[in-house]
């Protein structure tokens, strides 16, 4: 049984069925975290980014799709602190999912992904970081369950990335607590972490440009506006970290179905 709408986690899309997701996120910060994961000033550093991401019910065991990023980066550089203002596609990938024996109430997956190299300026490398594929390797799981009348749910999931080049491999894991407040109401309440496989470096406000630890936090609220929509607001922080940075943001998105 899907959880919530289009949310998908350790679920399969419905056979035959697509889900679409396009988000934007506002990202800016003026720290970072340093080696040591303490907090220093740095100079400004600001992302917004269009995420789109398409998914398809091959069956009812096998889910495909794909992704990418575009980014607008705005950082200063340099001890005069000039600004630097660049635009690219990064991490375009394509992911299959492939379910699982179920755990009891839980439904379990596995997912495999191949992000293909970013296609930016070599000029620009300095911001968004080096151009390489990875391969992904990650096992999911979630369940329903029903508190105060209502369907909740609660998706679990663990991978490691693998890139080709520099810079190192990362084990990445990501939690989703779903808690429905109404029919059409939706609060997801979500934590993120990367933790870099071989250390980290030197100092970077951009987060993809060199290894990093990362903790973020987000919470967002799903409105059901039709049968095939939602949209979803919300905001993120950094709250914890090494050679990355310590901000924070806000997301819109809209979930599609048909």
């Amino acid at each position: 049984m899907q959880p919530e709408r289009a949310f998908a986690g350790a679920w399969m899309q419905p056979k035959d069925e697509f889900a679409s997701y396009l988000t934007v996120t506002r990202y800016k910060t003026a720290k970072l975290f340093d080696r040591d994961g303490k907090e220093q000033s740095q100079s400004s550093y600001q992302k917004t980014e269009l995420n789109g991401m398409v998914e398809y019910g091959y069956s009812d065991d096998l889910t495909i799709g794909g992704a990418f990023f575009l980014q607008q980066v705005a950082a200063e550089q340099g001890a005069r602190g000039i600004p630097k203002k660049a635009n690219a596609l990064i991490d375009p990938s394509l992911h299959a999912r492939y379910k699982m024996p179920d755990l009891g109430a839980w439904v379990t997956s596995l997912q495999t992904s191949l992000t293909l190299p970013d296609l930016m300026n070599k000029q620009d490398q300095d911001i968004f970081g080096p151009r390489q594929m990875d391969v992904e390797l990650r096992a999911l799981m979630g369940r329903n369950f029903d508190l105060f009348e209502r369907r909740h749910f609660v998706n679990l999931e663990g991978g490691y990335r693998h890139r080709l080049e520099e810079p190192g491999d990362e084990w990445r894991f990501d939690s989703t607590l779903g808690i429905r407040v109404s029919d059409r109401h939706l609060v997801l309440l979500q934590w993120f972490e990367t933790m870099s496989v071989d250390g980290v470096g030197s100092n970077s406000l951009a987060a993809n440009s060199l290894n990093y630890d990362l903790t973020k936090l987000q919470a967002s609220y799903v409105v059901s506006r039709r049968e095939w929509v939602d949209i979803q607001v919300g905001a993120f922080m950094n709250v914890r970290g090494r050679n990355t940075g310590a901000g924070h943001g806000f997301l819109t998105s809209l979930w599609f179905r048909f």
